[in-house]
């Protein structure tokens, strides 16, 4: 999961991260920065994909509801939002792959 405008672990790293899970998901939240998962309906879908492990199966047509781009904006305006994106390492950069 990962919000859309999040300067720490934007969603490429998450997509990055999907390359590697063949039953994996990424969910990527409108409008939203850094810690999504207590935004709108997440807690229940990751309380839902605790109890059956199958990521495809989850039904996130919730998330379409959270908007928060007016938010974000207004972060913006005030000066409290940064573009903090860092490259994200390939993986042959990374010391100790245990893949």
């Amino acid at each position: 999961m990962s919000g859309e405008q999040d300067p720490v672990t934007p969603p490429s790293y998450g997509e990055a991260v999907l390359k590697g899970l063949s039953n994996g998901r990424h969910l990527v939240l409108r409008g939203q920065g850094h810690n999504v998962i207590g935004q709108g309906c997440m807690p229940k879908l990751v309380s839902q994909f605790i109890e059956s492990t199958d990521a495809k199966a989850l039904d996130a047509k919730c998330l379409d509801a959270i908007d928060g781009h007016a938010r974000l904006h207004q972060l913006q305006r005030m000066g409290a939002v940064m573009d903090l994106r860092i490259p994200f390492p390939s993986a042959a950069a990374i010391p100790g792959d245990i893949r």
